[in-house]
């Protein structure tokens, strides 16, 4: 849906100093502002979820499972995530033929795995240290390509609610939405026009408060804005683009395939617009925040999106459960299996 090595402070921390006051909520109270909103927002959704559910049907349907489109289901997942890595290694131009496909599969696993454990996006910092640490492509240049790749899936995700709208009455909440998400990928790929192809201009524009900077924080900060805009000229090269709109596209089919195999393994005869509009309003509703692992909050969106298509809510429920463990699965062993060889090699 992702252990990151702190930087070890200078000296030892005096526990006996007084804590430092300040006018301005500190980066730390921010951080315990935002779980404790997540676990709030977790606990609300278990809450919902817990009402009025008959867990001796959501028991009967599990014992239903049949394990051979989930184990599909599994392997599909591991086909997105090297999809999205191979989507990612295109980012890179000029440098992702030295950037190795596996070892790029890992790092986003490690990333992924770090969202999931922890509630404040700490993945995508984990996936520019590793790429950065390793010298083959600038870590302003790793930020950039990242920000691009969720350009692209907000733009998707746009894309196939247009489609889905098309065919298929929606409930109202989520026209709303749409007309808010189609405001904001308008204002990115405004943004990121103007910044791959006027790169000359919006460099002048972003490099206009580096003179306000401290005098040896100057020439630093004007370098990294160079490699981030260089970032971008990847976006310029013709087979780039057809290879990002093709993984792309790999990667969100595989996504749709992923939600209906789990259909098929409780036996539910749904259509593929079922598993679009799941796929939908999961990417939409996790990036609400809340508590580590999303619990709560995943499988109460599971349920909101099966509701249209008339499954009940302890089917639904299952579904929740078994898709959990079919997209978070692979993403907890492999990512971990990552970190723990790179610690290994590191040292």
């Amino acid at each position: 849906m992702n252990v990151t090595d702190n930087v070890a402070p200078d000296g030892p921390e005096d526990l006996s100093a007084p804590p430092k006051s300040s006018g301005l909520l500190s980066a730390g109270s921010l951080r315990d502002a935002r779980l404790w909103f997540g676990v709030a927002v977790s606990a609300g959704s278990i809450y919902l979820l817990s009402r009025g559910v008959s867990w001796g049907e959501v028991l009967s349907t599990l014992g239903h499972l049949q394990v051979l489109p989930a184990l599909l289901a599994v392997l599909i997942v591991l086909v997105t995530g090297i999809a999205k890595a191979e989507r990612w290694r295109w980012l890179f131009w000029p440098h992702q033929k030295s950037v190795g496909r596996v070892w790029l599969y890992g790092v986003l696993l490690a990333g992924q795995m770090i969202n999931f454990a922890f509630p404040s996006r700490l993945g995508e910092v984990t996936r520019v240290y590793y790429v950065g640490r390793s010298g083959q492509v600038q870590s302003a240049h790793v930020l950039t390509s990242i920000a691009v790749e969720k350009t692209v899936d907000l733009v998707m995700t746009l894309a196939l609610l247009a489609a889905l709208l098309s065919v298929m009455p929606v409930p109202e909440w989520l026209h709303g939405s749409v007309k808010t998400l189609s405001l904001a990928v308008l204002a990115l790929l405004l943004i990121l026009f103007v910044l791959t192809w006027q790169e000359h201009y919006a460099g002048r524009w972003l490099a206009w408060p580096i003179r306000f900077f401290p005098a040896r924080f100057q020439e630093p900060a004007r370098r990294q804005l160079a490699l981030a805009l260089a970032g971008l000229l990847a976006l310029r090269q013709g087979k780039v683009l057809v290879e990002v709109c093709f993984w792309s596209i790999v990667v969100w089919t595989t996504s749709v395939w992923t939600n209906y195999l789990v259909f098929q393994s409780l036996g539910l005869e749904l259509s593929w617009k079922a598993a679009l509009f799941l796929l939908l309003i999961l990417m939409l509703g996790t990036a609400i925040p809340s508590s580590p692992g999303k619990i709560g909050v995943f499988h109460y969106l599971t349920v909101l999106g099966l509701a249209p298509f008339a499954v009940a809510k302890p089917v639904a429920l299952s579904v929740a459960l078994v898709l959990y463990v079919v997209a978070y699965g692979p993403v907890l062993v492999g990512g971990s299996a990552f970190v723990l060889l790179e610690r290994r090699l590191s040292h």
